[in-house]
């Protein structure tokens, strides 16, 4: 084999799972549901690390939309909301691993924390809190934003957002 055809072959092996991120999605659906060693999620979570440079910025923006397949392929397949946030899937632990390693500092906190534990941690406490008034605001401006917006709106979106208004006041 040519050292050019080798070289083509060497870069798609990285090109393609990164590029094509639904494999590596559906790969971690399965592992979540599959009773494996944690031997074997720990390589899949280091390969995968690896594989986007731990988060750096450069591939940030494909590991994040492997996260967006993920979390999809997670919605998609669980009977009810309950069943995805009582899952533990993969990619939260790849996640949380790229965080530590780009902050340099691992959280300490057990990942399988229930509400109430993490309610009862001051500093987790204050942070839910301080998210919760982010929210808030930010729902508040998004709001003031579209009732402020509504007579430059074109009739067109006025009357669909009407639609959907009634749509949604039936299924009350």
């Amino acid at each position: 084999m040519a050292m050019q055809q080798q070289l083509d072959l060497y870069q798609q092996m990285f090109y393609v799972p990164q590029a094509r991120c639904d494999y590596l999605a559906c790969l971690f659906f399965l592992m979540s549901r599959v009773k494996l060693a944690e031997k074997a999620k720990r390589t899949v979570e280091r390969v995968t690390l690896t594989l986007f440079g731990y988060g750096q910025p450069r591939e940030e923006y494909l590991m994040l939309k492997l996260f967006q397949h993920a979390i999809s392929e997670e919605v998609r397949s669980a009977p009810t909301i309950a069943d995805v946030i009582e899952s533990h899937p993969l990619f939260l632990s790849i996640a949380l691993h790229a965080r530590e390693m780009r902050c340099g500092v691992s959280s300490g906190k057990p990942i399988d924390e229930t509400f109430e534990g993490t309610f009862f941690d001051p500093h987790a406490r204050a942070e839910y809190i301080r998210h919760l008034q982010m929210l808030h605001h930010l729902t508040e401006q998004f709001v003031n934003a579209m009732f402020g917006s509504v007579r430059q709106m074109p009739y067109s979106i006025s009357s669909i957002v009407r639609e959907l208004l009634a749509a949604a006041k039936l299924l009350d």
